[in-house]
């Protein structure tokens, strides 16, 4: 899967969600973890919280095929890298990572 880059304030909360439904393909996620990673230490932003939610996309709804992920915090300047592991109903897992540049807004 792709990594695309987003900017967030370093005082702002940021959400972002990866849709799994075409990794998926019918199928559900049943676990979703979330980690952080950036090439300088220590690593200032944070996972607040995290969630599975339904495709609202599409009727009917199809659940469990989006993860989303809130973070704060972050030192200007530091590329974040957040990575995204989930694991699918049949026990098969996957992964993809949103790049995080913290810039003064």
């Amino acid at each position: 899967m792709a990594t695309f880059l987003t900017l967030k304030d370093p005082d702002a909360t940021g959400s972002w969600t990866i849709d799994w439904s075409d990794w998926l393909n019918g199928d559900t996620i049943s676990v979703s973890t979330w980690s952080v990673t950036a090439n300088e230490s220590p690593i200032a932003l944070s996972v607040t919280s995290s969630s599975i939610a339904a495709d609202t996309s599409v009727s009917p709804n199809v659940s469990n095929q989006w993860a989303t992920v809130v973070v704060t915090g972050g030192t200007e300047g530091v590329v974040y890298t957040l990575t995204n592991e989930v694991t699918d109903n049949n026990g098969y897992k996957d992964n993809n990572s949103i790049s995080v540049r913290v810039r003064q807004q």
